[in-house]
């Protein structure tokens, strides 16, 4: 199984569900976004961004990359399964990279001059 990064409770996850079929859908993987909490608005995400490729202290960028996530995670997932063909499995790895790429070059995106959303969704197409 692949572990997504660590969001706080009450906020958007990628997770299985123990091996039990969804009875709306038929299969085993789920996305929960229903009572995520998203950045308001675009300036939100690109706040978060930057707080997370700053030299803070590691709660901070925590909270950052939750509210980075909780921002992309539905349209990254549907990117993610596009490049995987409908392979649940396979663009959960996808996003696995793609989150744990993000962590690593946030950095750079204040640099790029690229909105926030387009700048995630450009490291999972590349992920």
């Amino acid at each position: 199984m692949v572990t997504i990064p660590v969001v706080p409770p009450g906020r958007a996850s990628l997770t299985r569900r123990g091996g039990r079929k969804c009875s709306d859908t038929g299969h085993r993987g789920g996305v929960t976004t229903a009572a995520a909490p998203t950045p308001a608005t675009a300036d939100g995400l690109h706040d978060a961004l930057v707080r997370l490729g700053g030299h803070r202290p590691m709660p901070s960028r925590r909270e950052a990359l939750a509210a980075v996530y909780d921002g992309t995670v539905a349209p990254a997932l549907r990117l993610a399964l596009a490049r995987a063909r409908g392979d649940r499995d396979a663009a959960e790895e996808i996003l696995a990279r793609a989150y744990a790429e993000v962590r690593r070059v946030a950095g750079d995106y204040p640099a790029s001059g690229i909105r926030a959303l387009p700048w995630v969704l450009a490291v999972v197409a590349r992920a």
